[in-house]
């Protein structure tokens, strides 16, 4: 029997906000959507390296924060303190005892990207109306040991963040690390 296990809070570590532009701007949902898709917007997306510091907007600076809690909505925005205008990455890992395929489900408010392992798994997904958990569907590869799951998350005008769960036979584990 294959259950789906909520990856919680306490498994993510995120960076950002990278800010976009101003939230008044009319423009910025179209200027959210390009930024979503160019290739290597940020430094996290070609680079993942959890001590980093970076520029996120106006000379402040950002350093990847360990999420705390159980929750199985990550709330970047909260985390932040800010929500619309802004992309985030968030970053776990899977840790398969054997190669294996499963299935992540997820939900996102506004707008997301996923990576397993450096490959791009599922490029801009948005959507329209609230989101929830559980909403999108997609199939991805892991091997034998730790499995970086990596995610580009850009905000709606009342939310930033994203629920993750995956179908597991029981015998996956979820880190901060690449070590369990």
């Amino acid at each position: 029997v294959v259950s789906v296990t909520d990856i919680g809070s306490g498994n993510w570590i995120a960076a950002g906000p990278f800010v976009v532009g101003d939230p008044r701007d009319r423009e910025i949902g179209s200027k959210i959507d390009a930024a979503m898709r160019e290739k290597d917007w940020r430094p996290p997306e070609n680079k993942r390296d959890a001590a980093a510091v970076y520029d996120v907007a106006d000379g402040k600076k950002s350093a990847w924060v360990k999420i705390d809690g159980s929750s199985d909505f990550i709330d970047l925005g909260r985390i932040f303190d800010r929500y619309y205008g802004t992309i985030g990455y968030a970053m776990t890992y899977i840790h398969s005892p054997v190669e294996a395929y499963v299935r992540l489900l997820y939900g996102m408010d506004y707008w997301m990207k996923i990576w397993i392992n450096g490959e791009l798994v599922k490029d801009v997904e948005p959507h329209g109306g609230a989101p929830f958990k559980g909403q999108f569907q997609v199939d991805v590869p892991l091997k034998p040991g730790a499995n970086e799951l990596f995610v580009k998350i850009a905000s709606g005008s009342l939310g930033n963040g994203f629920w993750m769960a995956v179908s597991d036979t029981g015998n996956l584990m979820f880190s901060q690390t690449e070590k369990q």
